[in-house]
């Protein structure tokens, strides 16, 4: 009986085995040639009785069937990491062709001027962004000159004490000067259509109140200039000339010094006021402490007072008493100043140099100027004045047109740079590194070319305002057949030495620093340049289409991670079917053991009897 039930046991054993080598093997014809490998990894572990390395097994399954998904997704994350590329690089070469068309797009960009100047030791003459070519005449008939004071009393030493030892101040005032808003267009202009003009007068120098009558017909700048002087209350008046182009003649009213004489002037005729202070009468007190009432100590004081003046230790040369103090203040009439000392000992009398205006003439109008550096007196143009002259300097102002072909020359490089990087960008054959071939098959580029062409051969929006002018070809900028610009320079030359005004004005419209929104006409530059800023906004063709290229990467990238979980997961599930499975197969093989074990007994049982 019992060799009868270990021969059953014995051969459902073998049975098992055998059906388990079959499902084995089918399996393993069905597989891939990693899942096969393994499989017959497992069959033979289970033929030699060996154990099995069931992590690494599911291991190399997983992989097995990750790699074809996860390299299918890479692909998509790297194609849309290379349009993101190449949409970098389009926004860099539209953004060189916008520097370009930014530099014709402003009147002010072909004012490259050059200066001549007939006497430069007289002064100096530097032109601006919104300097005109044109000849001007500059005579210079006196400098802006500081007040200079010192005293009568001069000191042996730089240490002498003044004060025996003891504290003293210094009183400075300075006296205010006022003019208005409004300017007249010459000095008899009506002010007040012929009508009389009452000037009230207030003010700490006035509080008891005051008023000054112009009569009737006199309401002009002269005729207020004369009634002011006239009135004799402590006031005087002059008429300045301003070099405005249109309205250039102002009225300058100026008090005595001190806080105290502060005044006001309003007019009951709307064409005049005196609302504007050019210098404000104030009283300044400037302590020396004691021990410090030396000349030098004095000096220094000054100096550190922040009252605007300016003091120096003079030497003389008396062989007694050399040292002086002298006291400037700033240049022009109107910084005039009174200086006074609470000591006996100091004093400033002596006037060395009064303060006063630089006076010039240009262009046959006399301008008066609180510095020696005049602004305006020519449209855009700085004059500093160095000496006066007897005659009449010129200063000639012309154009040097090299300058706007150098950026007409600029624009035809910054397009075609731009076509070449398209090339590149577009072409599967590219060996240009980073960039070639990012942008095979993308449709925007065909709409970038095309929107870029149109801006170098379209008309301008001015071009009826330029002459015979109407678009770059006609100044020699033309697309050849390669479908690159090129520079007919002798049509180029012709445009620019001799019909300048007109090409500017199909350039830039004669704008200045026109902002994007701007509607108004803005010139062929200006418009090239507005159309760019719209591609490379956060809503145009370049943002949009590497945004959705970043989103896309994201996207993908999400599905690495969900892969990657699933994967987590299925090695998970492998790990433990396969460890199910080990346990089955050490079963089995203990099952063979035993079975081997019986066999041998039997068979020592047989042999015995």
């Amino acid at each position: 009986m019992a060799t009868s039930i270990g021969s059953s046991t014995a051969s459902t054993a073998l049975t098992s085995t055998s059906t388990g080598t079959t499902s084995t093997s089918t399996s393993a014809a069905t597989a891939t040639t990693s899942q096969t490998t393994a499989a017959a990894k497992i069959v033979s572990a289970m033929g030699a009785g060996s154990g099995i390395d069931t992590q690494a097994l599911a291991a190399s399954l997983i992989a097995a069937e990750r790699a074809p998904r996860a390299n299918a997704i890479n692909k998509n994350i790297s194609k849309n990491e290379a349009i993101v590329s190449g949409y970098a690089a389009v926004k860099y070469a539209l953004g060189n062709l916008q520097t370009a068309f930014d530099a014709l797009k402003d009147k002010s960009d072909y004012n490259n001027i050059t200066v001549a100047n007939s006497n430069t030791s007289a002064f100096t003459v530097t032109a601006g962004a919104s300097a005109g070519a044109g000849n001007h005449s500059v005579l210079v008939n006196s400098l802006a000159a500081a007040q200079r004071n010192t005293g009568t009393v001069g000191y042996a030493l730089s240490t002498t004490a003044i004060n025996g030892g003891s504290a003293m101040s210094l009183d400075v005032g300075t006296a205010q000067s006022s003019t208005g808003a409004l300017g007249f267009a010459t000095s008899d202009t009506a002010i007040n259509s012929g009508n009389a003009i009452t000037l009230t007068l207030g003010g700490t120098a006035f509080s008891g109140g005051g008023t000054i009558t112009i009569a009737a017909g006199s309401d002009t700048p002269t005729g207020v200039r004369d009634a002011i002087n006239n009135a004799n209350v402590g006031l005087s008046a002059e008429l300045v000339n301003t070099g405005d182009a249109s309205k250039p003649y102002k009225v300058v009213v100026t008090g005595t010094t001190g806080a105290v004489n502060a005044f006001t002037i309003t007019s009951d005729a709307a064409g005049i006021d005196f609302g504007t202070t050019i210098q404000a009468a104030s009283t300044s007190t400037v302590s020396i402490a004691a021990g410090k009432d030396t000349p030098a100590g004095i000096v220094d004081a000054v100096n550190n007072a922040g009252v605007g003046l300016s003091a120096q230790l003079v030497n003389t040369g008396d062989p007694s008493t050399p040292y002086k103090i002298a006291v400037a203040g700033a240049s022009g009439k109107y910084n005039a100043f009174s200086i006074s000392s609470s000591a006996s000992g100091l004093n400033f009398d002596t006037t060395l140099q009064s303060a006063s205006n630089a006076s010039l003439t240009v262009d046959g109008i006399q301008i008066s100027s609180s510095s020696n550096t005049v602004s305006e007196a020519i449209p855009g143009v700085s004059l500093k004045l160095m000496s006066t002259t007897t005659s009449a300097a010129t200063v000639a102002l012309s154009n040097d047109t090299s300058a706007a072909k150098t950026k007409v020359s600029a624009l035809v490089t910054a397009y075609n740079d731009a076509m070449d990087l398209f090339d590149e960008l577009t072409n599967p054959k590219s060996t240009l590194a980073t960039y070639g071939g990012t942008m095979v098959g993308n449709s925007s580029m065909n709409h970038l070319r095309s929107e870029l062409r149109t801006l170098v051969t379209q008309d301008s929006s001015t071009k009826d305002a330029s002459g015979s002018l109407s678009a770059l070809r006609d100044i020699g900028i033309e697309i050849n057949s390669k479908g690159r610009l090129a520079t007919n320079s002798v049509k180029l030359d012709v445009a620019i030495n001799f019909d300048f005004t007109n090409t500017v004005t199909l350039l830039s419209g004669n704008q200045e620093n026109q902002s994007a929104y701007d509607s108004a006409l803005s010139g062929l530059a200006g418009d090239a340049s507005k159309a760019i800023t719209s591609l490379l906004s956060t809503t145009g063709t370049v943002a949009t289409e590497s945004t959705n290229a970043t989103t896309r990467i994201s996207k993908y990238q999400d599905d690495l991670t969900a892969l990657e979980d699933r994967m987590t997961m299925l090695l998970a599930r492998y790990t433990k079917q396969f460890a199910a499975m080990d346990s089955i197969v050490g079963q089995t093989r203990s099952t063979q053991s035993g079975l081997t074990n019986t066999f041998a007994g039997l068979m020592a049982m047989y042999t015995k009897n």
